[in-house]
């Protein structure tokens, strides 16, 4: 297949920011001759710009490859055979393989669909906590891939009420909505028992330098060692990460014309419209097309070269999530749907 359009991975499909190509035009061979150097971006260096960019001390911060490794880490140094963790049931469908990976239990706690829209039931959340007593809670906001956020002050409202279990919080789709830093410095402050885990695969398009980090307070000294690599990371991706901050600007400007973009298609595609689609506070939409239609939306985006995620999850069949692209992508996928409606319209 020649020209193929991923979206169905939630990567930037957008260029690098400007300050990582001056990396890239400026890095030299010891950048991968060399574990680290004087010319190159340091772990210390990297970690105290995080923690200077976020408002946290750089205690609090501890580097994966990737908020993928992150996850498994906290499933591997945290649980232990049959214990349960709490989940969502409408997620990401790795927490279910890096819990049984490791013997744990997953139970699972229903994501509400009301409308154009998915969010967090904290009464079902309570009843499942309450009746399982689980070792570890595992939360994701914004969730993949039904787009929904978990609010600030639902989160707090969680914590309270996990304060005898390990709370892991995934914000891979964090930076997508409006950002609160000093509230996620007053959380690891105020609970010793809460990780937030994030990457720079997702608002930051860094999907193939792999960096990811967690948040979380001095208590979890042990997962961050766990977490230490003596001879550090790449320096040419922590160069790259750092390149990232310094370039914020542009990435809220990538992320103002996704929310162009996510208004234009909730007003398109309704559930009147035979498409619809659901609110996200990601870099994705989430739709719903009459079951009829399916086939050959799937047909026609195939054959266009466009390749979309056609989940078939128990909670989420026949849903497909949809990754925001470039506005001639984005376009490209609206004309696809719009002339699949019209299709069936005609045949009515």
């Amino acid at each position: 297949m020649k020209n193929v359009i991923y979206l169905n991975r939630n990567e930037s499909q957008y260029d690098l920011s400007p300050s990582c190509k001056e990396v890239l035009a400026q890095f030299t061979p010891t950048y991968f001759t060399q574990y680290s150097s004087d010319e190159t971006i340091t772990y210390t260096h990297f970690i105290d710009e995080l923690s200077h960019f976020l408002g946290v001390s750089p205690s609090c911060i501890a580097l994966g490859n990737g908020s993928e490794e992150l996850l498994k880490a906290c499933a591997y140094h945290f649980l232990e055979k049959n214990d349960v963790v709490l989940v969502p049931e409408r997620s990401w469908w790795y927490y279910h393989e890096i819990i049984t990976e490791v013997q744990a239990r997953p139970v699972y706690f229903e994501i509400v669909e009301e409308k154009n829209s998915f969010h967090f039931d904290y009464e079902l959340f309570s009843q499942a906590y309450h009746e399982n007593s689980p070792r570890m809670v595992l939360l994701a906001s914004p969730n993949n891939p039904t787009g929904h956020s978990i609010a600030l002050e639902l989160l707090e409202k969680i914590f309270n009420l996990c304060k005898n279990s390990l709370v892991v919080v995934d914000e891979a789709y964090w930076g997508f909505t409006e950002l609160n830093l000093a509230q996620h410095h007053y959380f690891i402050k105020k609970y010793p028992n809460v990780i937030f885990v994030r990457t720079f695969s997702k608002f930051f398009g860094l999907a193939g330098a792999r960096l990811g980090y967690v948040l979380a307070g001095d208590n979890f000294f042990s997962l961050k060692k766990y977490l230490q690599r003596y001879l550090g990371y790449s320096p040419l991706t922590l160069a790259l990460g750092l390149a990232t901050l310094k370039d914020y600007a542009y990435f809220s400007k990538l992320n103002r014309d996704y929310q162009e973009t996510k208004e234009f298609y909730y007003q398109v595609f309704t559930p009147d419209s035979g498409v619809a689609s659901y609110l996200s506070d990601a870099n994705f939409i989430l739709l719903k097309p009459e079951l009829e239609l399916l086939p050959l939306i799937q047909e026609k985006m195939t054959a266009a070269g466009i390749l979309l995620s056609y989940l078939q999850t128990p909670k989420l069949q026949n849903y497909i999530r949809f990754t925001l692209g470039r506005p001639e992508q984005n376009n490209f996928v609206l004309e696809i749907l719009t002339s699949c409606i019209d299709k069936k319209v005609s045949q009515l």
